[in-house]
């Protein structure tokens, strides 16, 4: 199989995830439960206004690692995030940067075909704990080009 296909397929299978009640207009919280049995938070930071927006995802356990290092939940629970992501691009037309950093070369690996999904382009920033991703909303493709 392709690596594409494997890349389509993998945006394709998503948790059921919602957002909680307490989003304000600086912060907007996700969540959704993976196989098994992690919550997981989905959490976007608009800080001070809406133009700048430092998206984190972590476990309920407190941990930014995937799903108990088993693979196939590891890729629905990045999905999970990609689709809460595109929901939440949708729903802030006045998001103007959108930011993001991974430090394990996998997921560094699994951030830039985010970003190569998400946007024609993306800047890369090398910082001393790994690589900081960041999204301009005039590069952003329009929500329907991301499926």
């Amino acid at each position: 199989m392709n690596r594409a296909v494997l890349i389509l397929e993998f945006f394709e299978q998503a948790y059921r995830h919602r957002k909680e009640r307490y989003s304000d207009r600086y912060d907007t919280y996700y969540r959704f439960k993976a196989r098994n049995g992690d919550l997981y938070h989905v959490h976007f930071d608009h800080g001070s206004g809406q133009r700048l927006q430092l998206l984190t995802f972590r476990s309920e356990r407190g941990g930014y690692s995937i799903a108990g290092g088993h693979r196939a939940d590891a890729l629905k629970v990045f999905s999970t995030v990609h689709r809460i992501i595109q929901r939440h691009v949708r729903d802030h037309p006045d998001l103007q940067t959108l930011t993001f950093s991974a430090s394990e070369p996998s997921r560094v690996k699994l951030y830039r075909h985010m970003a190569k999904h998400f946007a024609t382009k993306h800047k890369e920033d090398q910082y001393w704990g790994g690589t900081k991703f960041s999204i301009n909303r005039s590069d952003l493709k329009d929500p329907s080009e991301y499926a």
